[in-house]
């Protein structure tokens, strides 16, 4: 393994625009910048915040330096939601203000992507890829890397599907036009993979790496029975914490929710909303405000388990199980992102949501370790 001084070493172009304000890597950046200088396909998996999208950015731009000067597409990376490619577009374009790499986002909520002098570096969704590749498909010719953010909310789903057959494409075309060319690098990032080899094999291919930083925080959780939205009340306010997420299933319980929350909360604290139907310029003004506020509760759908930067988060609460285990190491993950510590309360509304939750918890507790306080009456 090498030494964090020559990790820096092989970066001298882009340590001073990702990594000198810090003055150090992250352990998942020391580990993942070696195999993807080296061109290796690679999955990165590390906890919510660990640095992981400069791991890959950094590394990716060094190697194409000089092909980045140029207006030509030379990055293309995919996110699954407009709000996270809006969020890593402010990120990131103030790091490259003052090079000559141009970054771009072309997504519905976004003016449309000039073809006539493409960016470096694209983010986009696979909706928006395929768009573009079917009217445009000579800008792919010049691609040479392709990122894969939030890897798991893709796999073993008919957008996982469409996003293997757009590198497919995407391969196909290049070959066509160049036929010595050498395929794109592929990297994939996620906090919560579960079948790594797996996805390896179906988005990167047999021989790729795998760099894996198991996460640290420890999870502090409770469990107490949902009578009404009366108990969710009196549970925020007995854990007084600053800002808090709290996660509903559907749009309706976002609503339903801090609509109550509005009227009946017994200590003051702003009410937000987020979900995926809330006008972009609306969203956005939440995110911003709530990661702003003093004191705040954002009641939203699964739109805020992914990376968008809304500031500090204290504490998590989940009114009812999500879905799968996937979606509950994403929410929870949100909490204590700056502490060794995540918060988190969980609101079963029945028998089977309680057992849910306890497996949920169960399962994670190979991730992290467990401090697990059940509370009823």
């Amino acid at each position: 393994m090498l030494t964090p001084y020559q990790v820096k070493a092989l970066i001298p172009r882009t340590w001073p625009l990702f990594f000198a304000r810090h003055g150090r890597f992250t352990p998942v950046q020391e580990v993942a910048i070696p195999p993807i200088m080296a061109g290796h396909d690679t999955l990165v998996t590390a906890a919510t915040a660990a640095g992981k999208t400069e791991a890959v950015i950094a590394p990716l731009l060094e190697r194409w330096w000089e092909h980045a000067q140029e207006s030509q597409l030379t990055i293309l990376y995919i996110c699954p939601t407009r709000a996270l490619v809006r969020d890593l577009a402010e990120r990131l374009q103030p790091l490259l203000a003052n090079t000559a790499v141009k970054l771009a986002t072309k997504t519905g909520d976004f003016a449309p992507l000039s073809s006539q002098r493409p960016p470096s570096i694209l983010l986009t969704t696979p909706e928006s890829a395929d768009s573009l590749l079917t009217r445009s498909p000579k800008l792919f010719i010049t691609t040479r890397a392709i990122v894969l953010d939030e890897i798991h909310l893709f796999d073993n789903t008919p957008r996982g599907d469409h996003v293997r057959c757009l590198l497919e494409r995407i391969e196909r075309i290049r070959t066509y036009a160049l036929p010595k060319a050498r395929p794109t690098q592929r990297v994939a990032l996620s906090a919560t993979v579960l079948d790594a080899a797996g996805v390896m094999a179906r988005y990167l291919g047999e021989t790729a790496d795998h760099v894996s930083i198991p996460g640290g925080r420890h999870i502090s959780a409770e469990i107490r029975p949902l009578y009404d939205l009366g108990e969710l009340a009196g549970a925020l306010t007995e854990r007084a914490a600053r800002k808090t997420l709290l996660f509903c299933n559907s749009r309706h319980e976002v609503e339903k929710t801090a609509a109550y929350l509005r009227q009946k909360l017994s200590h003051h604290a702003e009410i937000f909303v987020h979900y995926s139907t809330l006008d972009s310029q609306m969203r956005q003004e939440v995110e911003a405000r709530f990661a702003s506020a003093a004191t705040a509760i954002c009641v939203c759908t699964s739109t805020l388990e992914l990376g968008i930067d809304i500031g500090t988060v204290d504490d998590v609460a989940l009114l009812g199980a999500p879905a799968d285990l996937n979606g509950f190491l994403q929410r929870i993950g949100r909490g204590g992102r700056r502490t060794e510590e995540m918060r988190v309360l969980c609101l079963p509304k029945s028998p089977r949501e309680w057992a849910q939750f306890e497996a949920l918890l169960a399962v994670a507790q190979g991730s992290w370790p467990l401090s697990l306080a059940h509370s009823g009456r």
